[in-house]
């Protein structure tokens, strides 16, 4: 049920910003406008402050960041007290919003990026604890490593990728 109300959050923007601001996040409300006929978020926004502080600015569209948000409670926290016994202290990221191909091509494929449909991940600050980073950790036999890969195959329903 939960996959099919975060998908109906596409389909009405001032559902999903009321929805948002019940959960207590904030945010700011921001359009994202494009040359390119393929990029831009019309019903965009900037995170301020979810469970979790991210590095680096998100910018994603308001279905997205209710999946993101979704992911967060449901998969890493829950993760990170189950595998590593610790809390996550800040989600590392490289990236939202950019108007590009998949895998920065010049041809091909639209990135779900470029609606502010996708993020890019690098790694978890832990509580009283190192990061745990995708680069190096992912392919261990760790608990840091189990930790990562269950944390990317649990994606919040709607989201491509995380």
């Amino acid at each position: 049920m939960t996959g099919c109300r975060l998908d109906s959050l596409g389909q009405s923007k001032p559902a999903c910003f009321a929805l948002l601001d019940q959960a207590s996040v904030t945010h700011k409300r921001r359009n994202k406008t494009s040359d390119s006929s393929e990029c831009g978020i019309t019903d965009g926004w900037t995170l301020d402050k979810s469970f979790t502080p991210y590095s680096g600015t998100i910018e994603t569209s308001c279905r997205f960041a209710g999946s993101l948000r979704m992911w967060e409670r449901h998969v890493v926290l829950p993760a990170a007290q189950e595998l590593l016994g610790h809390g996550v202290k800040c989600i590392e990221t490289i990236g939202t919003y950019q108007c590009r191909g998949v895998n920065n091509a010049s041809t091909g494929r639209w990135s779900e990026h470029a609606n502010g449909e996708a993020i890019d991940i690098s790694g978890f600050t832990l509580d009283d604890s190192p990061r745990v980073m995708v680069e190096g950790q992912f392919n261990s036999q760790t608990r840091e490593g189990a930790f990562l890969r269950r944390v990317r195959a649990m994606r919040a329903k709607g989201s491509r990728r995380h």
